[in-house]
């Protein structure tokens, strides 16, 4: 089960929505070219490696690769989704070592405190619903987020680095970097330290997970005859591209993939929603 809600309006252009699941056992995420900020209610297991989670808020850099987080016991997971331009101003990371990591924030803006009221409301109350429970949290986050970080550390988003990657974005990542130079007048050089300052992907690496994410999102929707004809229109060469592709990014064919069921059906609900622009009422504009 996951739910979630869009941001008030002072928030569009950092967060794209706030979530809400249990996760009991293995969940595993599909690298979507974002960043997520998540506090959990019981210890979790992240990686191959079982880093230990504490109830506590995490920064989740970029991912190249599906991860899995494993919880032992019921655990309340509420995520604020950030877009792929707004990394919040956390001083001691940088975009690019974070990715591929999950890092505690609780010291940055008073997280701490945050993480505590998270915790707390979500275990107590036990008779409220799942929605209730969602925007509680997400008015807490919100005030969190307003108060306490943007005011206070005077962020902004990076203008011509959000201009860069929506434009990946509007063409599903079926893009090459020399379109996104010409585009802009700007030279690779300069379009590579753009995205490994702002997201810790290059714009090739980010051009990837999206160009997969809509194949993944093509193929679900069961609307073309073939997974090749869903590779094709989704950008990839060929079928082997599509398999070479896939395996790199989530260790597995896509046939196993989708026979195994190993999809969230509503990660794939927000991939449709990014690329149709739910989450960014202004994404045209840019």
């Amino acid at each position: 089960m996951k739910i979630e809600c869009l941001p008030t309006p002072r928030l569009i252009d950092y967060v794209e929505c706030f979530c809400l699941e249990q996760v009991h056992g293995i969940k595993r995420s599909v690298p979507q070219g974002v960043f997520d900020i998540f506090i959990n209610t019981q210890a979790l297991l992240y990686g191959a490696d079982k880093q230990l989670l504490l109830p506590s808020m995490w920064l989740v850099g970029q991912h190249t690769r599906q991860y899995q987080l494993i919880a032992e016991e019921p655990c309340w997971v509420f995520t604020i989704r950030l877009k792929p331009f707004a990394l919040l101003p956390f001083p001691q990371f940088n975009a690019l070592e974070i990715k591929n990591t999950i890092q505690s924030i609780t010291r940055n803006f008073g997280g701490s405190g945050l993480a505590s009221q998270i915790v707390e409301s979500l275990s107590e109350n036990k008779q409220q619903t799942a929605d209730i429970r969602l925007a509680v949290c997400t008015h807490l986050a919100q005030t969190w987020l307003i108060e306490k970080v943007l005011s206070k550390a005077n962020f902004t988003v990076p203008t011509i680095f959000r201009a860069e990657s929506n434009f990946i974005l509007r063409n599903k990542g079926d893009i090459q970097v020399q379109a996104l130079c010409d585009n802009f007048s700007l030279s690779k050089v300069t379009i590579r330290k753009h995205f490994l300052a702002h997201c810790g992907l290059l714009s090739k690496e980010m051009s990837q997970i999206w160009r997969l994410n809509h194949f993944l999102m093509l193929e679900h929707s069961g609307k073309l005859p073939s997974m090749t004809h869903s590779a094709i229109a989704a950008g990839f060469y060929d079928q082997a591209h599509l398999i070479r592709e896939f395996k790199g990014i989530l260790d597995c064919t896509p046939k196993v993939f989708f026979k195994d069921r190993s999809f969230d059906a509503a990660t794939i609900t927000q991939i449709a929603k990014r690329f149709g622009g739910s989450y960014s009422p202004v994404i045209q504009a840019d």
